[in-house]
């Protein structure tokens, strides 16, 4: 939906900048986007923003019979 609003650079560009802070929220996204300039600097912090922890992918190893 950022697309109807946003350029697809600007989009990606805060996706990217999202991921590597660690936020997984689509309202992470949506700040960084309103609140970001040509700079690449939000006005706000991010680290205030929740994030998912890291997922347990160990149990994909057992499928398909694989250990």
């Amino acid at each position: 939906m950022f697309y109807r609003n946003y350029k697809i650079c600007e989009v990606n560009a805060a996706v990217e900048l999202a991921i590597e802070n660690g936020i997984s929220a689509s309202d992470g996204v949506r700040h960084i986007l309103t609140y970001t300039g040509d700079t690449g600097k939000t006005t706000a912090p991010l680290s205030n923003w929740s994030s998912l922890p890291a997922p347990d992918v160990a149990a994909y190893g057992q499928l398909g019979g694989v250990q």
